[in-house]
């Protein structure tokens, strides 16, 4: 039971986190998930990235949910999203 307390207050604080409107400059606030802060073709496929070269996101990504961050809205985006774009 302990436990289960324990998981919602996590849920609730990483929805604060992700709710708010400050962005690190070196994070996408997105609960349980690293920052590679190196260029996207080092840690992830390059024709997987190829709608997302033109425009204005960091060169860094997240690896495990395929994640960027658009420079002019400090969101995190899919690739899919940005490759539609």
């Amino acid at each position: 039971m302990f436990a289960i307390l324990i998981n919602i207050a996590l849920v609730l604080l990483c929805s604060e986190i992700v709710s708010s409107s400050f962005i690190d400059p070196q994070i996408c606030n997105q609960c349980s998930e690293e920052f590679r802060n190196n260029s996207c073709e080092t840690f992830c496929e390059e024709d997987r990235l190829a709608g997302c070269l033109g425009q204005n996101l960091t060169s860094g990504c997240f690896c495990k949910s395929g994640t960027v961050r658009d420079l002019d809205t400090g969101e995190c985006i899919t690739i899919c999203q940005c490759s539609k774009n």
